[in-house]
């Protein structure tokens, strides 16, 4: 309904605000032919004049006067222009106004839809005794704690200006018995995450089941692998005792045209760079494969500025990675908290 309501109220004022736009667009249309005509009239009289000259068929002053002519029509058509461009940056900013606004509508819909099913799911399982013990053997029987530390990707920046998809989310929807913390912050670099990690740990006293961390596109650029697997290694350092399992997540592949005006050898050498970080992720028993599934499945993780996922994408993330998480649950206690060793 509030979706309905934005649209309709839009059309309202687009409708009211044609006619008055039409007749606007008309007059600045008329005002920059005239002035532009005037201004390149007074450009060729000012050419002819001057061959003119050099054929000693003129005299200076007629020269001096057509020069006069052609300076008044430019203080004639440079307002008008710079009065044309204001009014077209300012359209352009209200249609990203109304972009974003639509955005922030449709971000605050999928929220509330979430709520609304997850009240839905509790309020079935709370009818049917049966149901409600086949639900709790499919997701994790206590309050386990998953924390997802990352760059823009974890954040889940949208291309466009389009919002935020945090594909913690969809885990978070998934495993609707954990409590899960994203801390994504986009333009990241990895150097600077061990002391994040210790900030975010100094904030609460508790024991989180395992990290998720995805960190390195923004440190591409350096090309040095080894500084990259040095910062998530400090980062797994600063995550023991109160992190049981640090998992850590492969670089997604980047489009050539994002560093195209670099040169290709350049781009090849990005490429490698994150290719190494990757094979070194992957001889962890606990590495998350996200490059692996950008590559199977193109069409789904397309990214559309070269970076970052579509919504699309980052909800498949979000349930590739709650499956990954939910394979990785071992043995747990009487309590339900599970053991340190049954990853």
């Amino acid at each position: 309904r509030l979706g309905l309501r934005v649209l309709a109220r839009a059309s309202d004022g687009r409708d009211a605000d044609g006619g008055r736009r039409r007749r606007e667009r008309l007059d600045r249309d008329r005002d920059l032919g005239r002035a532009r005509h005037a201004h390149a009239k007074a450009d060729l009289a000012l050419t002819v004049g001057r061959d003119h000259l050099a054929q000693g068929r003129a005299q200076p002053r007629s020269i001096q006067r057509e020069a006069d002519d052609a300076r008044a029509a430019r203080r004639l058509f440079e307002p008008i222009q710079m009065r044309v461009q204001q009014q077209g940056a300012r359209a352009i900013k209200r249609v990203a106004h109304r972009v974003d606004a639509v955005g922030g509508v449709l971000l605050r819909l999928r929220q509330r839809r979430g709520r609304v099913r997850h009240g839905l799911e509790r309020a079935v399982l709370r009818q049917d005794p049966h149901q409600a013990a086949t639900h709790h053997c499919a997701r994790p029987a206590a309050r386990m704690r998953f924390l997802l530390l990352g760059d823009s990707l974890t954040a889940g920046q949208v291309p466009g200006g389009l919002g935020m998809c945090p594909p913690g989310e969809v885990v978070r929807a998934r495993l609707d018995a954990a409590v899960v913390r994203i801390e994504g912050q986009p333009l990241g670099s990895v150097r600077h995450y061990p002391r994040r990690l210790r900030r975010i740990l100094a904030q609460d006293d508790v024991v989180y089941e395992a990290a998720v961390v995805l960190g390195g596109t923004n440190d591409l650029w350096r090309l040095d692998a080894a500084s990259i697997l040095a910062s998530l290694e400090a980062t797994a350092e600063a995550a023991r005792g109160r992190c049981r399992h640090v998992t850590r997540v492969t670089l997604p592949p980047f489009a050539p045209s994002v560093l195209g005006w670099f040169g290709q050898a350049y781009v090849d050498r990005v490429e490698g760079c994150r290719l190494e970080v990757n094979e070194a992720i992957r001889g962890d028993d606990d590495a998350f494969d996200l490059a692996a599934l950008c590559d199977e499945r193109p069409d789904e993780f397309a990214r559309d500025d070269g970076i970052h996922l579509g919504a699309v994408g980052y909800r498949a993330f979000g349930l590739a990675l709650s499956e990954f998480l939910l394979d990785r649950q071992g043995p747990r206690d009487d309590d339900g908290a599970a053991r340190v060793e049954g990853w």
